[in-house]
């Protein structure tokens, strides 16, 4: 296929927008990255993992969640997600556990356990010296870690939460699902199991506390929401499904997302890729698609502000978009405005570090998560195609 003009599928905003190549060869140079900040958004889940269509489309985004568990379920139902220790404690020298419920409306929705091995002593002596929570390593440090799902799988009504579980147990529910996960960086290394009700995101506030939820602050923050500091509570305007919230405050990582979500690869045709002269500004415009459904358009304009970050970009051939992921730094995001159109949502944010500066903009059809398990067909071209 070497068409050189993309229609977009949905809004009047979504226009049409020149390619500049053939759609399915992309230069080096012209890679996506800005999409999945923390590495391969395609799922790809361990050999031994019992089919992902055993799991809801949104129970799906749970499994791969690459450190916005709590991001996820707090954009979904418009209220704080709450973080209660259990226990944290120092096993030896770098070494450490970590149980905590997460609560949403004032109840349980998941039990995490974490195993944490510090390597460098920067890392340690944040936790044992500066008081640093455990689960704020990542943000404290700008650590961009890489996520890598395990096992996960079902658990019968009768089964044990966790074998790692001390004390009562906890969920309110008897259909619960799991996975295990390590988030790794510099220096840091965790091991998570998380056992969750499969209804979590079924949940509704009681009556005598739902006028108290808009007001209320997270108690604290953990490996759940990586990129923010303690607050856990996305405030947002009326107007937006719980699934649109979902992407509204995604914080680089819709790829995973939309990936998850359909259970099929992501498509990122990459439209402009544009260094400005003299500077060390790019323009930068991509769409995704899955199924070859055209599902988000996205404006981007970067800017590298350390010259160390474009020498690397220079010298290595590594695309602007991928720079995050390049030099392991974990960025911090704004969301500065988003809106709802007739065929069509958006969102304006930015992603920035000490490095570089992304101001982007994404337009989302308005049927973005449509129900993943009933989608059409896919076109067959046998006798009428090409």
């Amino acid at each position: 296929m070497t068409a050189d003009t993309l229609y977009v599928e949905g809004s009047p905003a979504l226009k049409k927008a020149k390619l500049s190549g053939p759609t399915g060869a992309m230069h080096d140079s012209m890679k996506p990255g800005l999409g999945d900040i923390m590495g391969s958004a395609t799922v790809e889940p361990p050999v031994d993992l019992p089919s992902l269509d055993t799991f809801s489309p949104l129970q799906r985004t749970v499994l791969f969640a690459n450190g916005n568990l709590q991001r996820i379920l707090s954009s979904y139902h418009d209220s704080p997600v709450t973080v209660t220790v259990r226990f944290n404690r120092r096993k030896a020298h770098g070494s450490y556990e970590r149980e905590v419920d997460l609560s949403v409306f004032g109840c349980i929705f998941a039990v995490c356990t974490s195993s944490v091995v510090l390597t460098t002593e920067e890392c340690i002596r944040a936790i044992e010296v500066d008081g640093v929570g455990i689960g704020q390593l990542f943000r404290h440090l700008n650590i961009m870690p890489a996520f890598s799902l395990l096992q996960a799988g079902q658990l019968a009504a009768a089964a044990e939460e966790s074998p790692t579980t001390s004390g009562p147990q906890t969920l309110d529910s008897e259909a619960r699902f799991w996975r295990e996960y390590q988030l790794s960086g510099l220096g840091v290394q965790c091991t998570i199991r998380e056992v969750l009700r499969s209804d979590l995101f079924e949940l509704r506030p009681a009556i005598s506390t739902e006028a108290s939820q808009s007001s209320a602050v997270a108690q604290s923050s953990g490996f759940g929401d990586l990129m923010s500091g303690t607050v856990t509570s996305m405030l947002l305007p009326s107007g937006f499904s719980p699934k649109q919230r979902i992407l509204i405050t995604a914080n680089g990582n819709v790829e995973r997302l939309l990936s998850s979500y359909y259970n099929s690869p992501v498509t990122t045709c990459v439209m402009l890729n544009n260094r400005r002269s003299e500077s060390d500004v790019y323009d930068r415009q991509i769409a995704m698609l899955v199924d070859g459904r055209q599902l988000m358009l996205a404006k981007s304009t970067i800017f590298l502000t350390d010259p160390a970050w474009q020498k690397i970009c220079e010298d290595e051939n590594v695309p602007v978009g991928s720079m995050f992921h390049r030099m392991g730094v974990l960025p911090t995001f704004t969301l500065h405005h988003a809106g709802v159109g007739p065929q069509y949502f958006w969102r304006v944010y930015q992603l920035k570090s000490s490095g570089m500066t992304c101001e982007i903009n994404e337009t989302f059809s308005i049927d973005v998560f449509t129900d993943a398990d009933s989608r059409p067909e896919k076109p067959q071209l046998e006798g009428h195609g090409f």
